[in-house]
């Protein structure tokens, strides 16, 4: 990652002051944790996990507490909870808004290889990779319901980009040699499409 590109191709290494750059900061949003075991210190009226304790602090940053996690992770246990994540975001996007969200994945990699890994990465993070880790029961699927919103906010940028390669797509077919009428029917097909998805996950989501 830190390599030096040598001059053939694309370049996607990073230099160290970036890298350096990116850790600090990424040190900095931990920094707030640290407010916990220094609060818990001052034996408040209210202590949650007791963190002045390093175990106890890493049960609380970890967030055992919660109940959810378990050690008993399997093949079977993994897909039941992929299930009910893909089922999640079927019910926030519905299928036309899946398709297009799965477009948008493909046609931002195609563009733009390093920002589309970090956004993929980042809606892995928070949606699959969060169900995995908590590892909850059948029972407790629930609890994990508010907890992978976030990818659904990602999600919905790769829908975005999925709409403007629908555009792009469809004008590069259309508008090829004069027709008459033809700019007017396209702009309706447009207005169509990109009203009628937004307008399908508002009703999937009030409903």
């Amino acid at each position: 990652l830190l390599k030096k590109g040598n001059g053939k191709g694309k370049d996607f290494s990073l230099p160290l002051p970036a890298f350096v750059t990116a850790v600090a900061f990424f040190l900095l949003g931990l920094s707030v944790y640290l407010y916990l075991p220094i609060r818990s210190l001052q034996n408040p009226f209210m202590d949650w996990g007791d963190t002045e304790r390093l175990g106890d602090f890493l049960e609380v940053l970890l967030r055992r507490q919660f109940g959810l996690g378990s050690s008993a992770y399997s093949m079977e246990r993994g897909l039941m909870q992929g299930g009910y994540y893909l089922r999640l975001l079927r019910e926030q996007f519905t299928f036309p808004g899946l398709a297009v969200g799965l477009v948008g994945v493909l046609f931002f990699i195609r563009r733009t290889l390093t920002p589309s890994l970090f956004t993929l990465i980042l809606f892995l993070i928070h949606g699959p990779v969060t169900i995995l880790f908590l590892n909850p029961a059948r029972e407790d699927l629930y609890a994990i319901d508010v907890m992978v919103i976030p990818s659904f906010a990602v999600f919905s940028i790769f829908v975005g980009i999925g709409l403007l390669f629908v555009y792009s797509g469809i004008t590069a077919l259309f508008m090829r040699g004069p027709i008459k009428g033809r700019d007017r029917a396209v702009s309706v097909f447009l207005t169509f499409i990109f009203l009628s998805i937004p307008s399908t996950l508002l009703y999937a989501n009030l409903r």
